[in-house]
């Protein structure tokens, strides 16, 4: 996936001259504080894309409440004052001590993966490829899982899991992630970084009330796409080589090309992931604590 082509022509600082038109500070420094959050992702300062996103939600937590749509206020001091940590690399060291210290909550995580698991239903009749990935992921992380059987399980449904399966769920996940990241979590960052890089071209936060929501929108959408590339099927062949081979980085390219493409269809053209992120907001997923889960998924 190719990062989309834009004019450089914005200067990569702080905040300057407004370029754009708007009633807001939200609107007028869009294209310069989409440029700041490019810089970020493209950075090399920071080794992971996590790393990255866990410093740019906690400077937009920081910022919102000055920098959002419905603020009138012209003081950009706040503003600046924010967007200043950016540059700054205590802070971004900082930053990553912080985020490799928070572990992934087995609760959040379980919120999520349900909402994952109910989106397929989002998907409707004519969505059946999207459909299809999320079964079958399902079905791999429930094969990994002792004594759990697809064709024998209570419920006949892999999408009604048994109560007491939901943490060994999550245990199965979270040793094929450990596995797959062992492995590829370098490509998994080239893939994520170009993805979020394009979203912020294709799906600007400019459509949304404030940055805690457009972070919870995007995030959304690239963790359902890592949840099904770590969970493809043919991911359990791939994570039982010993060493990267060219074949197999071209192998996970496949299955990646695949599931963004299908991905994408899902979200330009269903309300779904309008609906699991409204689903996520009753559970306060607009919160830092629980970006950040969004993050690690």
């Amino acid at each position: 996936m190719n990062r989309v082509e834009y004019k450089d022509n914005i200067k990569k600082t702080l905040l300057h001259v407004p370029i754009e038109n708007g009633n807001s500070l939200y609107l007028q420094y869009y294209k310069q504080f989409r440029e700041i959050m490019i810089d970020t992702l493209e950075s090399k300062f920071q080794p992971t894309f996590r790393q990255k996103m866990f410093a740019l939600i906690f400077i937009a937590k920081k910022i919102y409440p000055h920098f959002n749509k419905q603020n009138q206020n012209t003081n950009l001091e706040p503003i600046e004052e924010g967007l200043s940590l950016i540059k700054n690399n205590e802070f971004l060291n900082l930053m990553t001590e912080t985020y490799e210290k928070i572990p992934m909550e087995n609760n959040a995580a379980l919120i999520l993966i349900n909402e994952i698991i109910l989106s397929k239903a989002l998907g409707g009749k004519n969505r059946l490829q999207y459909n299809s990935l999320v079964e079958s992921s399902i079905k791999s992380y429930l094969n990994d899982i002792k004594d759990y059987s697809v064709s024998k399980s209570e419920t006949h449904n892999i999408f009604q899991i048994p109560v007491r399966f939901s943490e060994p769920f999550f245990d199965a996940y979270k040793s094929r992630k450990s596995e797959f990241e062992k492995l590829f979590s370098n490509r998994m960052d080239v893939y994520m970084e170009r993805y979020l890089v394009n979203l912020l071209f294709q799906d600007p936060y400019i459509h949304f009330d404030d940055l805690m929501l457009y972070f919870r929108h995007i995030l959304l959408k690239a963790a359902i796409i890592r949840f099904l590339i770590i969970g493809h099927p043919s991911i359990i062949h791939l994570i039982t080589q010993t060493k990267q081979e060219e074949k197999s980085m071209q192998e996970l390219d496949a299955i990646a090309v695949e599931i963004f493409s299908v991905c994408e269809r899902i979200y330009r053209n269903t309300p779904m992931i309008s609906k699991v992120s409204q689903a996520l907001g009753l559970h306060d997923f607009d919160s830092l604590a629980h970006l950040t889960m969004l993050i690690h998924l």
